[in-house]
């Protein structure tokens, strides 16, 4: 996986670097196995462009929260930590 870099979203939860790419490339596009989580090297490895939608892609907040819970679970305890610690330091500067 790649260095988890966190940003924060309207809902204030803290979002990896990798789920949030693996979720913008599988907007129209699909590996021919049907996988949602992807590391953005087995993205590139597998993207063809015949597996473009022609229509236009969804935005579907639940998927891109269940994936980002799918790579949170993998983060070891300090990594996971670390991004907490990031965000709630954002929070605290914002308000």
């Amino acid at each position: 996986m790649t260095k988890a870099r966190a940003s924060s979203t309207t809902s204030g939860a803290v979002i990896c670097q990798g789920p949030c790419a693996n979720y913008l490339c599988l907007l129209g596009w699909s590996p021919k196995d049907n996988r949602e989580k992807l590391d953005i090297d087995e993205i590139i490895r597998l993207f063809d462009l015949k597996n473009v939608g022609r229509s236009s892609a969804t935005s579907d907040p639940d998927k891109l929260h269940w994936l980002n819970g799918e790579y949170a679970r993998e983060l070891g305890d300090s990594e996971f930590y670390d991004l907490a610690v990031a965000e709630v330091e954002v929070e605290w500067r914002e308000a």
